[in-house]
């Protein structure tokens, strides 16, 4: 449940960066804003085009949850370097952590930024293919999508 000064609704043009779109809609997906080369781009979390990169110029539309947050299983951690298939991980490197997504053109994978300026970790890179997006703090929080749940 989500209270009513928790969300907005708008199309994907509208979202900025730590934002998740819920559907509200049969055909609807949900999304997460990220960033790619600095531009706004979102990675689908559901449907036929789970952890494919979706343009910033989409149509779609749907319930905006600003400001969420991402919490990693550390059970499912491995060194982004040797993970064969990191589809769907999320990767913490540098001060970023990212999201491995499908191109749109090709077959390739991608890091799509979804959250920035995080303490640096230097060179290491570490994927959880085990994460939640939440909304509140690290005691108070609702969990609204899960890799558990896709």
């Amino acid at each position: 449940m989500l209270m009513l000064d928790e969300f907005s609704v708008s199309t994907l043009t509208g979202m900025e960066l730590k934002c998740l779109i819920l559907p509200y809609t049969e055909h609807g997906i949900v999304a997460i804003s990220g960033k790619r080369d600095g531009k706004k781009v979102f990675v689908a979390l559901s449907g036929e085009v789970q952890f494919r990169i979706l343009r910033s110029n989409s149509t779609r539309e749907g319930i905006v949850v600003p400001n969420v947050s991402f919490r990693v299983d550390p059970k499912t951690a491995n060194d982004y370097a040797y993970v064969s298939n990191s589809l769907g991980s999320v990767v913490r490197h540098d001060t970023n952590l990212s999201i491995s997504a499908k191109r749109e053109t090709d077959f390739g994978e991608e890091l799509i930024v979804i959250e920035e300026n995080l303490p640096s970790i230097g060179s290491h890179e570490v994927a959880f293919s085990g994460w939640n997006i939440i909304l509140g703090d690290a005691v108070l929080n609702k969990v609204l999508w899960s890799t558990k749940n896709s």
